[in-house]
């Protein structure tokens, strides 16, 4: 009898723990082909002319995939490695490989789900893209059919709060079933995606390491070791330091480490210490899982200026303040410390991110979708829905589109107790200005700007409503 063989092809299931595609198809086939594929469209300059994936998430994407290799290796199996078009290395794979399956986790966005047809057409083997890294199956969810998921965040919780179950993880194969492999590849360098390896940055909020062991060891440790979870509520909005969150993002949004997991390791928690401070970490898990349905429902919207709102807004478009609000050049002390960072390390506090938002949207004016591409490009935990979904939200054409979003600068300076350490951390020419200069920076007369920073920028635009 001949054998059969499966072509699994890795994209945001970096990992070998609590890996249902991985899993079930060592049970089903002989033979194991995984594969991970640096599609080259990922490193192309889009339509705003930002590279949709830059030097930090490269970074610590070529240090997944390399511990994936790692770790397929000790199971027995080994990771080809290939850079180019999914839709030509695929087929050309099944060919070589006599392959029966390609097995791979399943694209949502509109370019997925155009890729996944291509390959369906041409693969030359029956193509199972899956859902993954999803905390609820879609075909589980209390909403029949999909076109009826609540477009409120409330109702989509508590109603997968009280319907859905939460499946528990799986463990690693033991062993893996190999092939006969010819070439696996060489694992790319950052320089052959252009990038040279950016410097040490000491002011950045924590030292990311890509990779699956360092996912859960961090998961571990934020949740059963420092027991910071417990305080995850009243840091929430805090924006310097290792701890203030769970720093877990960028491990999620590549599946090094799935939903799941830390779902189960906070109930974990929760069994010896009741602490209900640590339901707002699957809380944020519930809001991750909300934007992925919402884009199965509403596929293109999600990414359309008028948003799933349908909302005509004249968005407009202006080089000088897009740059100066990317550059951290506007002249809001706090908005730049955010844009610095950013920049900088790859990272920016939840907080942060709404307040830039706010500023470039409903302030500026400018186009959301001209945000969200540079969050896509610099974000090292960039995930599509969660970005585009929240940018929308906070631009008024997504989730929660009649209620107001904005966000005033000022009272967000004045209301962090730190604000002023943060924003001298990011804005060197405001080291020496008193904290209460950095709160009214805007309305402060040319002359005592000029006296308390001299090297840094008037506001590119104030309002009114800041006074308030």
């Amino acid at each position: 009898m001949r054998k059969t063989t499966a072509i699994i092809w890795f994209r945001n299931n970096l990992r070998v723990t609590d890996n249902h595609i991985l899993s079930s198809a060592s049970h089903k086939f002989d033979h194991l082909l995984p594969i991970y594929i640096f599609d080259t469209s990922d490193w192309e300059k889009d339509e705003y002319g930002h590279i949709k994936t830059n030097v930090y998430r490269t970074k610590f994407i070529l240090e997944s995939v390399r511990e994936l290799r790692e770790n397929l290796r000790e199971l027995g199996s080994d990771l080809i490695i290939k850079t180019g078009d999914p839709a030509k290395i695929l087929p050309n794979l099944v060919k070589e490989y006599e392959a029966d399956q390609i097995i791979t986790p399943k694209g949502i966005t509109p370019e997925d789900v155009k890729l996944d047809k291509e390959i369906t057409q041409n693969a030359g083997a029956l193509y199972r893209p899956r859902y993954s890294s999803m905390l609820y199956h879609p075909e589980f969810l209390p909403f029949k059919p999909l076109s009826r998921i609540p477009n409120i965040f409330t109702s989509f919780r508590k109603k997968v709060e009280l319907k859905c179950y939460v499946a528990k993880p799986v463990l690693k194969p033991e062993q893996l079933k190999g092939a006969n492999f010819t070439d696996v590849g060489e694992l790319p360098a950052l320089k052959d995606f252009g990038f040279e390896k950016p410097a040490k940055e000491k002011r950045a909020a924590f030292d990311w390491q890509g990779g699956e062991e360092e996912g859960l060891d961090r998961l571990h440790q934020y949740v059963l070791g420092s027991r910071n979870v417990v305080s995850f509520y009243s840091k929430r909005n805090e924006m310097m330091g290792s701890d203030f969150s769970t720093k877990l993002s960028p491990y999620l949004s590549l599946g090094c480490i799935s939903p799941q997991h830390v779902w189960h390791k906070v109930e974990e928690l929760e069994t010896r210490k009741k602490d209900r401070n640590s339901y707002w970490v699957k809380l944020v898990l519930i809001w991750r899982e909300y934007f992925r349905h919402l884009t199965l429902k509403y596929r293109d919207d999600m990414f359309a200026a008028k948003g799933i709102a349908g909302k005509q807004v004249e968005w407009k478009r202006d080089e000088k303040l897009e740059r100066a609000w990317k550059e951290g050049r506007t002249g809001i002390p706090i908005v730049d410390a955010c844009m610095r960072e950013i920049a900088a390390t790859g990272y920016m506090s939840n907080k942060g991110r709404q307040i830039t938002a706010s500023f470039l949207t409903q302030d500026l004016k400018i186009d959301w979708r001209v945000g969200a591409s540079w969050f896509r490009s610099l974000l090292i935990d960039y995930d599509v829905y969660s970005n585009y979904g929240n940018w929308a939200k906070t631009a008024g054409v997504g989730v929660n589109s009649s209620k107001n979003q904005y966000v005033n600068p000022l009272e967000e300076t004045t209301a962090y107790a730190k604000s002023a350490e943060y924003i001298r951390k990011w804005i060197p020419e405001l080291k020496k200005a008193e904290p209460q200069q950095l709160t009214q920076w805007p309305f402060l007369s040319e002359s005592e700007r000029k006296k308390a920073a001299p090297n840094y920028t008037a506001p590119v635009y104030v309002s009114e409503q800041w006074k308030k």
